[in-house]
């Protein structure tokens, strides 16, 4: 939450729940510098616990939780151990997204829950894939 915000404004000079583009930013120079494979996991898993527990900003945290994803490395021989690490935590957050059941989503209008679902169901089969990957490649 509030760490992921400050880092995200420190960092993309992005305020949280602001209106642009996550891979736009995250691809900037000035920006990608500053965030290595474990450091985008890290990032992710705090915006997936927001989307998961914020309503407000459920959407947005996970549309930047699903970039930085796509954007990690697999290769990067560092991200396997946060990986494991953030393993449970991250698919309990992406299946309750998926299902409509996470806090965040109690009070969603279905629209937005079913935007979230399919978000959150992309995200899972992505985040499964790297653990697959990186398991075969450590």
């Amino acid at each position: 939450g509030l760490l992921t915000g400050a880092v995200l404004a420190h960092v993309a000079g992005v305020p949280e729940g602001g209106d642009c583009d996550p891979e736009e930013v995250l691809q900037r120079a000035d920006v990608a510098c500053h965030l290595d494979g474990r450091l985008q996991l890290l990032l992710m898993g705090q915006l997936l616990q927001g989307a998961a527990h914020q309503s407000a900003t459920a959407e947005w945290n996970l549309d930047w939780a699903l970039t930085l994803l796509q954007l990690v490395d697999e290769a990067d021989a560092a991200i396997a151990e946060v990986l494991v690490a953030m393993k449970a935590s991250a698919i309990d957050a992406f299946e309750s997204l998926q299902r409509g059941d996470a806090p965040s989503m109690a009070d969603a209008p279905p629209a937005l829950r079913k935007r979230v679902s399919s978000k959150a169901r992309f995200a899972l089969k992505t985040f499964s894939m790297m653990m697959t990957l990186t398991q075969k490649g450590g």
